[in-house]
């Protein structure tokens, strides 16, 4: 598997097969139930439909403006591009794919999603028990998603049936070098609240 990091752009994508163990699937969705997991997303959808009721601050929107200039520079137009997390659609969309799919834990967000976006797919579900058919992406995209995952082994093992050789895996995700400057916005009230995750 091959690592490319776009320091520029603050996104990284992986290119190549996802390795996976077929029997993980199973043995961890029995696991779940034992560890909190559903509590923690029902938490989690709790939260985000709260997220889907509000309107971006002007923070909000230079950085999801900032986004999907630097999306765009890696995913060309007409792809076939799979968003997991995608809340509202609006990153998708600004791609311009030839078949876009976007998947979210929060029903507030996919019905603000299609009202938005009727062209596109978007589905209510849970990227731990990722199923959405066949199909095989070009690009799938992880936006602002890693750090409120609650297994990120088993998403990415989840992936392997929508990945052919040539599918590129996009992360990006919050860092803490931000957390001083958000926190001076917010006072501002020029930054919305955004997702604040228990410990697993």
């Amino acid at each position: 598997m091959k690592l490319e990091n776009h320091s520029d752009t603050s996104a990284q994508s992986y290119s190549g097969e996802i390795a996976s163990d077929d029997a993980v699937g199973r043995d961890a969705a029995a696991d779940l139930i034992h560890t909190g997991y559903y509590d923690y997303q029902a938490s989690r959808k709790a939260h985000w439909d709260g997220i889907a009721r509000e309107q971006y601050g002007s923070w909000g929107r230079y950085y999801h403006t900032y986004l999907a200039d630097v999306y765009r520079q890696i995913v060309p137009a007409d792809s076939i591009v799979l968003e997991l997390g995608c809340g509202k659609g609006d990153l998708l969309a600004s791609l311009r794919p030839s078949t876009g799919v976007g998947l979210d834990l929060s029903p507030a967000m996919i019905d603000s999603a299609r009202e938005r976006h009727p062209k596109m797919r978007f589905v209510v579900g849970d990227v731990h028990e990722l199923d959405i058919g066949q199909l095989k992406f070009d690009f799938i995209i992880l936006s602002d998603l890693i750090n409120d995952l609650w297994d990120v082994q088993r998403v990415l093992e989840r992936l392997r049936p929508y990945c052919s050789p040539r599918t590129r895996l996009i992360f990006n995700y919050f860092s803490n070098l931000w957390a001083l400057p958000i926190s001076a916005a917010r006072k501002l009230r020029a930054a919305t609240r955004s997702a604040e995750p228990t410990g697993c």
